[in-house]
């Protein structure tokens, strides 16, 4: 794959043609996320121990597919999120009904 630096506004520029082209912000939020968990699985191959910290950014998604991918096959999980952004994911959890499962949130 071929990768090229953008800026944030030529990132945003690329989501909103996305979007416009029917390719939801949370679809690309997993393809994302999903995307960098296989460059992790590249790096360290075998399971371990893996903090994922996510923050209220826009990348704090793509973090939360990564840590519910990397949980999934069987790493041990450390980390979350500050509770203050429960009521953003629960928002999240709304509007993905439908989607495939998005979402893995640690308490």
């Amino acid at each position: 794959m071929k990768h090229r630096i953008v800026t944030a506004a030529q990132m945003k520029a690329i989501e909103q043609a996305g979007n416009a082209h029917s390719l939801p912000y949370l679809q690309m939020m997993e393809n994302a996320g999903l995307a960098a968990y296989a460059e992790l699985k590249n790096v360290l191959p075998q399971p371990g121990s893996l903090l994922v910290v996510c923050g209220k950014g826009n990348n704090g998604g793509d973090g939360f597919v990564i840590a519910r991918a990397a949980a999934k096959e069987g790493w041990k999980m450390g980390g979350g999120h500050p509770a203050r952004y429960l009521e953003s994911v629960a928002r999240l959890r709304q509007v993905q009904r439908g989607l495939p499962e998005l979402l893995y949130v640690f308490s």
